[in-house]
């Protein structure tokens, strides 16, 4: 693989999977000049002895060692490795544990997005955890298998782009919130009515429904009707906030403003404000309102700068 690993946010649907690699050794210099060096000496004895023992022993160990050296190739070539199950959703930075089953014994490291090894015994599922450092909707994985069986002699591994059982979207972290936007809306607030007031008035009291707030818990109707009673609300007296997402080109600067857009989202959204989000994702602009936290991270998951598909690499 080149020295330079793709930016994980290229891992996009309808991709194309990387092409098949030969097996590659693993630092080889020490095995194969131990090998070289241990079959020569013993050469020369068996030369020198002209014991035909001392020569059958030595094509034993010829090919016990040829064995060691090849066997790891074939298995690596012949691999089949598949990944049961995934998570729907991720945070960035966290680790995203996929279920992976192979058909034979195995070392499997991701590479993109990086990760932590996990050993493969051919029979048993292993859980393999990957960490995608961008928001991202994670399709698929580049990982390296590799093995030294039978005898551990030598390593060979190859790579392979390992499909995921359903995408998963991995949502930013959520940092600061923009000072800049919060200001806006509430200038924006301050500007559409004349005295300041709460997003709703209570009105009377109503069973819990999935969705109602913390804080709307009203509890002398609880304790009275025997069951989660919430304060129902007059309709908003602020109007619904529209938050504009436009991710940079650069990758970096896209992921501290989608940390920051989320961080600004949560904000609102925990003080039950309604919240229109505007954003470019890969099939195109989406405005859509959020319902809560997990979805405003899957819409910025998606979430794409203008420029993407410039970065994404040539198909092979």
């Amino acid at each position: 693989m080149s020295s330079r690993r793709p930016d994980p946010r290229q891992v996009r649907p309808g991709a194309r999977p990387a092409a098949r690699r030969f097996p590659r050794p693993t630092r080889a210099l020490v095995p194969v000049t131990g090998t070289v060096l241990a079959l020569g000496g013993w050469a020369a004895v068996a030369h020198n002895s002209g014991s035909g023992w001392v020569q059958a022993l030595g094509a034993l160990l010829a090919g016990f060692l040829g064995i060691g050296l090849l066997a790891p190739a074939a298995l690596t070539w012949g691999v089949r490795l598949t990944a049961l199950d995934a998570p729907i959703d991720g945070v960035a930075g966290r680790t995203v544990s996929v279920r992976l089953l192979a058909n034979r014994p195995l070392r499997v490291t991701p590479l993109v997005p990086v990760g932590e090894a996990c050993l493969l015994d051919g029979r048993n599922p292993g859980t393999l955890g990957i960490v995608a450092t961008r928001h991202c909707e994670l399709e698929s994985c580049a990982v390296r298998v590799a093995s030294a069986a039978p005898f551990g002699l030598l390593w060979w591994h190859r790579d392979l782009r390992l499909a995921l059982p359903r995408p998963v979207l991995v949502a930013p972290r959520a940092t600061l919130p923009s000072a800049e936007q919060l200001a806006e809306i509430r200038r924006r607030d301050d500007a559409g009515r004349p005295v300041a007031g709460r997003v709703g008035e209570p009105r009377g009291v109503r069973p819990y429904q999935p969705g109602d707030q913390r804080h709307w818990v009203h509890w002398p109707a609880t304790a009275h009707a025997g069951m989660l009673m919430v304060r129902e609300m007059e309709g908003p007296l602020s109007r619904p906030v529209t938050i504009r997402v436009d991710l940079p080109d650069e990758p970096e600067a896209a992921e501290r403003a989608a940390e920051a857009a989320f961080a600004t989202l949560a904000q609102l959204l925990g003080t039950g404000r309604q919240v229109q989000l505007v954003t470019l994702q890969a099939d195109g602009e989406c405005a859509a309102p959020v319902t809560g936290v997990l979805d405003a991270g899957r819409r910025l998951a998606r979430a794409v700068a203008p420029g993407w598909r410039a970065r994404l690499p040539a198909a092979p």
